[in-house]
């Protein structure tokens, strides 16, 4: 029983010491020289507040405003806030800090630098980063902060919560507007991407368009799978896993190109590697839905 706890332990420092790699390597990336212009504001922020017509979209404005005054020394100001936060959770002494400061940041980057994933401009699109990466950090620092806290229950609930929000937004979006597909297919830019790369992306963009209504079934079919599998054991999910990993991969790889690799605006590592991340945290717990409600009966009951 001890060599279980133990195990569980050291899985769970390896783990948050990802996530705060996750944080380093988002400041790191901030670093391009793109990103520490004016680029920045008219590549990357702009677009995602088209149509966006409310008081978020008019803090944003005011703070873009205040970016293009010094590009390059806020540029460099947003590096060193997210490389401090990756080290300050990487660290022993200082990681509950950084771990406020991480939920805090997120939560900032998520309203005024990703439009909170599109919510409230009607711009969500699962083919995208829709609801926003940095959502799922904010909900991981959280995790975090309570799983040192020891509250196993809360803990597992906000994981459940994380991986459903993704799973649930993708299966809406596509319910309500099926046609967000086509549309992202036919959208699909191959002008950035190595040679090597444009005949296969060609030929996936020919065959989506060809057999719309089978891809709409397979990203309506997928994500619910994802959801019920936290229903099943853990053996059951080692069979289960490898879709949903493979989903993620082709949707990063294809349709976000990267997490925008290519364009050289790669803010970020992208929402997937995230949703990977939290996956394999949930399932690793070794605990299924069914047990947790188990536990909250007996607690209330």
């Amino acid at each position: 029983m001890d060599r279980i706890i133990d195990n569980s332990k050291s899985t769970n420092k390896l783990i948050i010491k990802i996530f705060a790699i996750f944080w380093i390597v988002d400041g790191l990336l901030q670093l391009q020289p793109r990103l520490l212009s004016k680029d920045f504001i008219d590549k990357v922020i702009n677009p995602l507040f088209i149509n966006n017509h409310t008081v978020l979209q008019l803090a944003a404005s005011r703070l873009s405003h205040i970016f293009l005054l010094q590009p390059l020394l806020f540029g460099l100001l947003i590096a060193l806030i997210q490389i401090t936060i990756g080290i300050m959770v990487f660290s022993n002494r200082y990681r509950r800090i950084g771990l406020v400061i991480s939920v805090l940041w997120s939560l900032f980057i998520w309203l005024f630098g990703q439009n909170a994933g599109g919510i409230f401009s009607h711009q969500i699109n699962p083919l995208q980063s829709s609801p926003g990466p940095a959502v799922f950090y904010t909900l991981i620092s959280i995790y975090f902060l309570l799983s040192q806290n020891k509250h196993e229950l809360i803990t597992y609930l906000v994981l459940f919560f994380s991986w459903s929000l993704f799973w649930l937004v993708q299966m809406f979006t596509i319910l309500i507007n099926p046609g967000l597909i086509r549309m992202g297919i036919m959208m699909k830019l191959n002008n950035n991407i190595p040679s090597y790369l444009l005949s296969l992306n060609r030929s996936i963009q020919n065959f989506s368009l060809s057999h719309i209504n089978l891809v709409i079934l397979l990203l309506l079919f997928i994500p619910l799978i994802a959801i019920l599998s936290v229903f099943f054991n853990r053996k059951f999910n080692i069979y289960i896993s490898p879709i949903w990993i493979s989903y993620l991969i082709f949707i990063f790889v294809y349709f976000q190109n990267l997490g925008s690799y290519y364009t050289g605006l790669m803010t970020d590592i992208g929402i997937m590697p995230i949703i990977i991340f939290i996956g394999f945290q949930l399932f690793d717990s070794g605990k299924n839905f069914n047990l947790i409600v188990n536990k909250l009966e007996k607690k209330l009951f």
